[in-house]
């Protein structure tokens, strides 16, 4: 995988995680091993904070573009103006 930085998401078709990446299943990290991401993440998605951390779990969630969805909310916008008039 070409020039990941730390925290990064990406999709991935596979029931492993590749070398150097962890699956965002809600898994409990060490914060001792993972000090620079859970500068990141603190215990936004878990953990207690003082010896670990979790990573989201994004289990039985569907990827979305955000250019997409910028796109709908647009025209759900313009439907709201236009049904103003």
């Amino acid at each position: 995988m070409s020039n990941p930085f730390l925290a990064e998401i990406r999709i991935f078709s596979g029931n492993f995680a590749p070398k150097g990446w962890a699956l965002c299943d809600g898994q409990l990290m060490p914060i001792s091993q993972n000090t620079a991401l859970f500068s990141l993440l603190g215990t936004t998605y878990g953990g207690d904070g003082r010896s670990n951390f979790a990573l989201p779990n994004l289990q039985g969630s569907a990827p979305l573009h955000l250019a997409r969805a910028l796109a709908c909310r647009s025209v759900s916008w313009a439907r709201a103006a236009a049904s103003r008039r």
